[in-house]
């Protein structure tokens, strides 16, 4: 699924399964230099188990706008 933050697209993987209220959601973020896809395994194994699952692609990565930050710290 794509949304919009700071007129960028940012895409996040919900392993296809959507968001359902009545579950928890567990949230996957990659490392630099790569993507959602990273938690591709993960994913199913928790969304399989009653769990919502969300892979972010950070900024510049994947399928999300850049461009990639310089720094976690500058941003939060």
């Amino acid at each position: 699924m794509n949304f919009q933050l700071e007129n960028k697209n940012v895409y996040v993987s919900d392993a296809g399964q959507g968001i359902d209220q009545n579950k928890e959601t567990i949230v996957f973020l990659h490392g630099s230099g790569l993507s959602h896809i990273v938690w591709s395994l993960t994913e199913q194994f928790f969304s399989n188990n009653n769990f919502n699952v969300l892979s972010i692609d950070l900024p510049g990565h994947g399928n999300s706008d850049g461009p990639c930050l310089d720094s976690i710290e500058k941003n939060s």
